[in-house]
């Protein structure tokens, strides 16, 4: 009896699973608007071929299937965009445009709540709106961006002493310096007060135990950890579908993923819980600190530190909730894109000897020689050659590769009609080295940016995508 009723379960599992493949493929081959792509595979959809190189994976798939192309995650179709021409919907600094969002609707990041908050993934046009007229009056403050200079100075120099102590005969990792020089240098901008990410690496590859006590060194790794489990959640819930995830042994991971986005979130109010109450307590004959935490919550208070720069923006400030989001949003920037172009460009610096001469030049030439002057406000504007390889090191590598878009109403594009929520990528790695538009796309030349008569000097970057959107993002970095 048990051997038949083993036999009848094991039947009707074949069964289903022979019907929910003949249905998945029926559906598939009859989907409206079919274009090229990778055949998918029944409840992953084409994650196979993602998981193996991510950083290629797009340009493989370009070589083969052409500029406009779709793969699968689970049920859900991603169309990925590979020419800015097929783009130019997306790309327009039109505010409520039909691409205004990153995400649609029923995207699965809610499962992790961060939808309709912050800015990145906020599709409440009015909430979004709001915090982003926060933001444009902040750190378009003059004084903001003077003590930004200083405070990015002053992480530097910091850094510059435990290489001296280290001695030059050091193998340095020189990522690792990046990502935490970025970490300390963003902390103090936007809060005044540093993580402690620099002392703390400097701890870990010294014998110096005197800078950072194990309880700090051991919350600097928590916080890293969470802040890497954050930005795998966001690659998690939008790539792996639902029933994938809470698959019994990988519902664990799931699990462990959401933990760590909410312990950020927590962490990250209590922060600006903890700057309310400092705010509270000081005397208002004494001045406030010029970083980027204590301008969101002044604004449109009595301790408005921004007055006289913008016009006020509403008749209300920005609650915890609202802001604790934005700083989640920067510290994750901060501990991946920010750092890892800078790793970038200093490694383009020093494959190029006559680059950095050029560079090495043009600092003299407006800073003076001497090792100790400082950088300054007034001078940045001047670095005609630096902004031209800063220019060409974004191009090679932008802070976004790729850029995710959706469509709030259904639309065309080439030719193909998309209902709404489609969910659209934009290569912007491939506009960026596209061979009809930029001249020798592989090769890394600044000139590029300095000769208005060189055929690429006027062509669209694509730093942060483009759009109303993108473009609060670009103006803080």
């Amino acid at each position: 009896m048990t051997l038949f009723t083993g036999i009848n379960i094991l039947n009707i599992a074949i069964l289903l699973i022979v019907s929910y493949t003949s249905y998945y493929y029926y559906k598939y081959f009859t989907r409206e608007n079919p274009l090229p792509g990778p055949l998918p595979l029944p409840l992953i959809g084409n994650l196979f071929t993602i998981l193996r190189d991510v950083s290629i994976w797009p340009s493989e798939l370009q070589s083969k299937y052409g500029d406009i192309f779709e793969v699968y995650a689970g049920p859900s179709r991603k169309v990925w965009l590979c020419n800015e021409e097929l783009a130019e919907k997306f790309l327009i600094p039109v505010i409520r445009s039909n691409f205004h969002n990153r995400i649609n609707k029923n995207s699965d990041l809610r499962e992790i709540g961060i939808v309709n908050t912050g800015l990145a993934y906020n599709i409440d046009y009015e909430s979004w709106a709001f915090i982003r007229k926060f933001y444009s009056k902040s750190i378009f403050s003059p004084p903001f961006l003077k003590q930004a200079l200083i405070s990015t100075q002053n992480s530097f120099q910091k850094m510059e002493n435990y290489w001296r102590t280290l001695g030059e005969d050091a193998v340095q990792d020189f990522t690792q310096w990046a990502q935490n020089y970025v970490i300390d240098t963003v902390d103090i901008v936007t809060t005044s007060k540093s993580s402690n990410a620099l002392a703390c690496y400097y701890k870990k590859i010294s014998s110096d135990n005197t800078e950072v006590s194990d309880r700090i060194l051991k919350e600097s790794e928590h916080l890293s950890k969470c802040t890497r489990g954050y930005a795998t959640s966001i690659l998690w819930y939008r790539s792996v579908p639902k029933i994938f995830r809470n698959f019994p042994g990988i519902h664990l991971f799931t699990k462990k993923l959401k933990e760590q986005v909410n312990w950020l979130r927590t962490n990250a109010i209590n922060i600006v819980k903890n700057r309310r109450e400092e705010i509270e307590r000081t005397p208002e004959d004494i001045s406030l600190t010029r970083d980027l935490l204590t301008m969101f919550l002044t604004i449109n208070t009595t301790r408005d530190i921004t007055k006289g720069i913008a016009d006020d923006i509403n008749d209300r400030p920005l609650s915890d909730e609202e802001i604790a989001p934005v700083f989640m949003e920067i510290s994750l920037a901060s501990f991946f894109s920010t750092s890892e172009v800078m790793g970038h460009i200093f490694h383009m610096i020093s494959k190029h000897p006559k680059v950095k001469k050029q560079l090495v030049k043009e600092f003299n030439d407006v800073f003076g020689e001497d090792p100790d002057s400082q950088i300054t406000y007034e001078g940045i504007n001047k670095l005609d050659y630096c902004d031209a390889v800063l220019k060409e090191a974004l191009r090679t590598s932008p802070f976004l590769p790729f850029l995710a878009k959706t469509n709030e109403k259904p639309d065309q594009i080439n030719g193909y009609e998309f209902p709404e929520n489609t969910d659209f990528y934009l290569n912007i790695q491939a506009f960026h080295k596209n061979k009809s538009k930029w001249k020798d796309p592989e090769l890394f030349n600044p000139d590029r940016f300095m000769d208005k008569s060189h055929p690429d000097y006027k062509n669209q970057l694509y730093i942060f995508g483009s759009g109303v959107r993108e473009e609060i993002w670009l103006n803080l970095y």
